[in-house]
């Protein structure tokens, strides 16, 4: 399998509103072991007709049983690709992450969305085809926006994960042949942040990667210090 590098580069937003770029964060893909799995438990409703709970993270795996209802539910993030464990009111099982909307980013959504249209805007003036939404990415960036503003640090590596390829992996598992992060806090709006990341290198690059084919966003709004962090994931299976 042919391994390359992907550097990611991190911004902060300066009193002088300038870019400061931080020390890089070098991935050599294709990671020897996985990471274990994570017990984050998150608020969600269903965003489909139905979905079913299977015995394993698989649908190989039997269904045991299925849920039908637009009703709040807990759900335990997994290992994998895209599944999640659920367990009440005696039904237990994994149900697919995809088919649940994640209720505690509903602010969130239209500035993550909006990123990825102005992220797919810039590849295509630069030949390149779009990137495909990640669901389960969407949640890691989030998870790495919102971590980074409630335990006070920035960069790419720290937090409960200690690596951001950590984090990546332990959610989408480790079949991946390439990856990439952008992070940025302080700026106002979805125009500013990617103007900043389209104007410093190593963003830039990740932006206009022609190896990526997925990506998520996760924005998060700190109240106590009124400001915004923004967290790009980029992925090659």
């Amino acid at each position: 399998m042919k391994k390359w590098l992907v550097t990611g580069l991190s911004i902060v937003l300066a009193a002088t509103l300038a870019v400061v770029p931080a020390t890089p964060s070098v991935l050599d893909a294709g990671p020897k072991t996985a990471s274990a799995a994570t017990k984050t438990t998150q608020t969600y409703m269903l965003s489909t007709k139905k979905t079913y709970v299977r015995k394993g993270a698989s649908t190989k795996n039997t269904a045991v049983g299925y849920i039908d209802k637009k009703v709040r539910v807990k759900l335990k993030i997994t290992k994998g690709k895209s599944w999640a464990y659920f367990s009440e009111k005696g039904l237990k099982g994994y149900v697919k992450l995809a088919d649940f909307k994640d209720l505690k980013r509903k602010s969130s959504s239209e500035r993550e969305s909006k990123i990825i249209t102005l992220v797919n805007k810039e590849r295509k003036k630069a030949g390149l085809k779009p990137l495909k939404e990640n669901k389960v990415m969407n949640y890691t960036a989030y998870y790495k926006s919102k971590e980074m503003a409630q335990k006070n640090y920035f960069g790419h590596d720290g937090g409960k994960y200690k690596t951001w390829s950590n984090l990546i992996t332990s959610h989408i598992g480790i079949n991946i042949t390439g990856m990439g992060e952008n992070i940025a806090y302080g700026y106002p709006s979805t125009k500013e942040v990617m103007i900043a990341w389209m104007n410093s290198k190593g963003h830039r690059e990740n932006i206009l990667n022609k190896n990526f084919k997925e990506m998520g966003v996760g924005v998060y709004y700190d109240k106590s210090n009124k400001r915004f962090y923004w967290t790009q994931h980029f992925l090659t299976k």
